[in-house]
């Protein structure tokens, strides 16, 4: 990717395979999909159906329990056909700022994930789910977290 396109970026992407529910409100159709690439901005989505440039939608989608989006409106940035399928890259119009907040700080996680050098080669769907059966624990300075000859029950990422 060149610098020009990486400086437009203001979000990370997240590689993970979701269902996505489409409906077009106008016409009261329906449409189910994969989303394939998440930000706090938008999401690329593989359909069956072709969807035009600029067309608007409401998505329905869940990233896990605690993050799940109901009648998103989106308009439709661009649309690629790959095989039999379109893949439509939509722009969410009204999330909140807590909402796009929320996204992205799962995001920042699964990328800290990533930057341990043991998981730096796993996948998205596998930072995500390390991410899920993981969870934060607060230690004061100096606190003793565990001492040589303990026996080992957790893994520890020591975020400074």
């Amino acid at each position: 990717m060149g610098d020009e396109q990486q400086e437009r970026r203001k979000y990370k992407r997240m590689k993970l395979n979701i269902p996505v529910e489409i409906n077009i409100k106008e016409t009261n159709r329906k449409y189910s999909g994969i989303a394939n690439t998440i930000t706090p901005a938008g999401m690329s989505i593989l359909i069956d159906t072709f969807l035009p440039v600029g067309k608007r939608l409401v998505v329905d989608f869940k990233i896990k329990d605690d993050l799940n989006f109901k009648d998103v409106s989106a308009k439709i940035l661009r649309v690629r056909d790959i095989d039999d399928k379109f893949l439509i890259g939509i722009e969410y119009l009204n999330l909140s700022p807590k909402d796009i907040e929320k996204i992205n700080n799962f995001s920042e996680a699964i990328s800290f994930v990533k930057r341990i050098k043991l998981f730096a080669h796993i996948t998205d769907e596998e930072a995500m789910y390390l991410r899920n059966i993981g969870k934060d624990v607060n230690f004061n300075e100096g606190q003793t977290i565990f001492k040589e000859g303990d026996e080992g029950d957790a893994f520890y990422a020591v975020v400074s």
